[in-house]
């Protein structure tokens, strides 16, 4: 993957993370396996970004193809039959707006629904594995800590009983090698334990200096992590008109990250370089001071020697006698200290074997959490992306259902637009050939059975309508008469009343002789 592409882009699908974390000195991941990692992760979020984007694109062209109505003249039909197709398209218009809001509200709660649980699982998992990595370091500290304890504990009892049986050697051997030798080993034990302590300093001093700059990293890592997250949802809930602004802002957080990043490396090879110059600075003082006492010891045993020499001279005689009892006794202590030594060097091997087994078994434990954790992270992630995939098909299931339902009430309103239109034009028609056969009838009547008409419309969908039958016009009497032998529901008193309109049975043709007789019959009443 080229470089320039690395680090994260809202708006890039080809920008990749492989390549841009740290490397930790120490107890970190496995960069090859954290890049194919992300790599994969990647990978999916490309996917749902162009499923969402094609998704989306769908929505659009159908939301357009709703939204295109379909113009009528409706001018030459009358007023109410005008206004009764305006109102059936009207009710038609805010039954598919009704419809659209009710899917753009689901699609929204579906992808809420899924952003929630996607970051949910994302920070179980972050969760899961922050707190695997400091069970897991604190144990392995705890373990190297007894460990160092122990080994220190053996090393200082072994030194004791060393030091015992030469001290105790020495003193048979003459009081002033004793008190020499007592000088010089108080010396080495106190240049020893200064230089100990320097180095006990200055290693405390680097793992504090190590443990800041990490956690100094981690936090600045973190940071950075919050700040790319909250850009990034913030720029997938803003419309296509702020997708700018979001990259500015994106910009500016990936600056600020990469900021905070250089200053935390900054601040953590200040601090490296300090503590490697306080250790050095320890450890030359401490080798000073051991130096120093080492000569002051040296001359002060130089010193004691000239001085006691004529002493010795003197008590050579005396020491002669008691030579093959302190050499006897000398060898048996030698013997003894031999056998404890061996059996100390034995108790130190076990010992460390001990600890050893401890550290083996403590970095078992740790990389089997690790890679349980891990499992459980990817467990978690692969529901996430199951439950996303679950609710993105619910929604366009639900979609599809809605549009199916649409097109059915369309089509239904459509075929009584038609049914209206067709019978309209018969009346209109039928009106027509009646003022042609009668042209001395009186036009009072007419209008008013304009003014009072009826008309019954097809209301049932599941039949289908017929455009072409043949109709009848009835005056008052017979609408009263029928409207008698089969009661309609009630229906408000109005001025404008459309015409009752029945369709003739299919064996029953309307001709133009049934037309002039119906209409004589309501000239002679």
């Amino acid at each position: 993957m080229p470089a320039d592409n690395e680090g994260l882009d809202l708006f890039d699908e080809t920008a990749s993370a492989v390549g841009s974390f740290p490397t930790a000195a120490w107890g970190g991941y496995n960069k090859a396996s954290v890049d194919e990692y992300l790599r994969s992760l990647e990978a999916q979020i490309a996917d749902l970004k162009r499923l969402q984007r094609d998704l989306r694109r769908t929505v659009d062209q159908q939301r357009s193809e709703l939204d295109k109505p379909v113009q009528m003249d409706f001018s030459n039909l009358g007023t109410h039959a005008t206004q009764m197709l305006s109102t059936a398209e009207a009710q038609a218009r805010e039954i598919t707006d009704r419809a659209n809001s009710q899917a753009e509200q689901i699609l929204a709660e579906s992808r809420q629904h899924a952003a929630d649980i996607r970051n949910h699982a994302e920070r179980d998992a972050e969760d899961l594995r922050t707190t695997t990595l400091a069970e897991s370091r604190a144990l392995r500290d705890r373990w190297e800590a007894e460990s160092q304890q122990i080994l220190a504990t053996t090393r200082a009892d072994a030194d004791a009983l060393v030091g015992t049986a030469r001290q105790h050697s020495t003193d048979v051997t003459g009081q002033a090698d004793a008190q020499a030798e007592l000088v010089r080993s108080g010396a080495e034990v106190e240049a020893k334990a200064i230089l100990a302590e320097a180095q006990r300093l200055a290693q405390e001093t680097r793992d504090a200096a190590e443990a800041s700059a990490r956690a100094t990293m981690e936090a600045a890592e973190e940071r950075a992590r919050t700040t790319l997250t909250q850009a990034e949802e913030t720029a997938r809930t803003t419309t296509a008109a702020a997708e700018e602004q979001a990259r500015t802002t994106l910009a500016a957080a990936s600056e600020r990250a990469d900021t905070i990043l250089a200053e935390a490396r900054a601040e953590a090879t200040t601090l490296r370089d300090e503590a490697r110059a306080e250790s050095a600075l320890l450890q030359n003082s401490a080798r000073t001071e051991a130096s120093r006492l080492r000569d002051e010891v040296t001359e002060e045993v130089r010193a004691t020697r000239t001085e006691l020499a004529e002493e010795r001279e003197k008590t050579l005689t005396a020491l002669i006698q008691e030579k093959e009892r302190v050499q006897e006794q000398t060898s048996r202590m030698l013997a003894d200290a031999t056998t404890r030594h061996e059996a100390l060097i034995a108790s130190i091997a076990e010992e460390t074997e001990r600890a050893q087994r401890l550290r083996t078994a403590a970095m078992a434990e740790a990389e089997q959490t690790k890679v349980l954790a891990a499992r459980e992270g990817q467990q978690l992630v692969n529901q996430a992306h199951k439950e996303a995939e679950a609710a993105n098909q619910t929604v366009a299931d639900r979609w599809a259902e809605r549009q199916s339902r649409l097109r059915r009430e369309t089509d239904m309103l459509t075929q009584r637009k038609h049914a209206i239109l067709a019978q309209l034009s018969n009346l209109s028609a039928l009106a027509g050939t009646t003022a042609e056969d009668f042209p001395d009838m009186e036009f009072g009547a007419l209008d008013e059975l304009g003014r009072d008409p009826v008309i019954e419309l097809p209301v049932e969908a599941d039949e289908p309508e017929v455009a072409d039958e043949a109709t009848i016009v009835l005056d008052r009497a017979e609408a009263e008469r029928l409207a008698g032998e089969n009661p309609a529901p009630a229906r408000p008193a109005e001025d404008d009343a459309p015409t009752q309109v029945r369709p003739l049975p299919p064996t029953e043709p309307a001709s133009p002789a049934s037309g002039a007789s119906a209409g004589h019959g309501n000239t002679t009443r």
